[in-house]
Parts: C-alpha cells; sequence; structure tokens
C-alpha cells in the first residue's frame, strides 16, 4: 500500500505536488517533524528533516525522510488536536496547550499509538516550507547498505 502510494507521489511533476496538511510536532527555523498529506492522495507521512543548506536570501532548502503511516491514525490525532484549536493553515504548528490534564494525556496517547506505527524511511522530500513541494525521491537500496554499515569509498562507516 505504502509503495503505491509513493509511487503516485512520485510520478507526479517536480513542482506539482499539492500539500493537503502538514501538522508540525517539531519547529527550528522551519518544520523538522510532524505528519503531512498530500492534496488527491489519501496517504499519511511521518516526516522528518535530516539535511538544510542555509538561503541568505529566503527559506532554507530541506530534505526530509518520510515514512508511512496509517491515516487513520493521523485523522485521529489531526481531530484530537482540533477539540482544542483548529487549523488555519495548510502547515499547522499546533500549541501545546491544552484545556487539562486529561486533554494532554489524549493528545499525547494518540501520537504515541500513531508515532508506533511510523514505518521506516521510504522516500526523501525535498522542500523549503512543505508548502511548496519541489520533488520527492524514492529511497533505493545505496542507502540501506550504509544503513548496514558498509565501508563506503574506503572509509567505515558507524563503526565497521
Amino acid at each position: 500500500m505504502a509503495d503505491d502510494a509513493l509511487r503516485r507521489l512520485v510520478d507526479v511533476r517536480p513542482g506539482e505536488l499539492r500539500l493537503r496538511q502538514a501538522i508540525v510536532l517539531d519547529w527550528h527555523d522551519g518544520p523538522q517533524e510532524g505528519f503531512l498529506g498530500f492534496a488527491d492522495s489519501d496517504s499519511r507521512w511521518h516526516f522528518r528533516s535530516f539535511a538544510h543548506q542555509h538561503n541568505p536570501d529566503g527559506l532554507d532548502d530541506r530534505l526530509y525522510l518520510l515514512s508511512a503511516v496509517p491515516s487513520e491514525l493521523v485523522g485521529e490525532f489531526a481531530a484530537v488536536l482540533s477539540e482544542e484549536a483548529e487549523s488555519r493553515s495548510p502547515v499547522w504548528v499546533p500549541r501545546w496547550e491544552f484545556s487539562g490534564p486529561d486533554q494532554l494525556e489524549k493528545v499525547e496517547g494518540v501520537l504515541a499509538a500513531a508515532m508506533a506505527q511510523v514505518g521506516h524511511p521510504i522516500a526523501v522530500l525535498e522542500s523549503a516550507d512543505l508548502v511548496h513541494i519541489n520533488r520527492i525521491w524514492p529511497i533505493d537500496v545505496a542507502i540501506e547498505f550504509a544503513a548496514k554499515q558498509q565501508p563506503v569509498g574506503g572509509a567505515c562507516v558507524a563503526g565497521c
């Protein structure tokens, strides 16, 4: 299922992929981690920034790892957050302020359930702000080799 959803996203021409909504869990000079969905797709994804390049004239260019997440869990998380405040923007950075400890516990429980279902990264997304998506690349075998602590270019990676 995630592979089919990814194939459809990768097939979209660069610059034509549209964000439905991102729920940002971590922000530092831009979105760092959270969940997102794209227009014209029912799939939902966990994103995590892993590289950025400073742009003195505007927003930094960022690369994000994408991992599939069950859509219903992200929908439930958005619904629970919406009980306190609704999003007015496609990139939603919810304030972590709740009406009481029971509501906080409820939000954290739904978030923990969603995070427990985050799959391994299967794609890289390029964007400065998550609203304007430049492109998505599937992760290929070359990255898996590095993760398995194989020597790269004569050097040892991660304690070979």
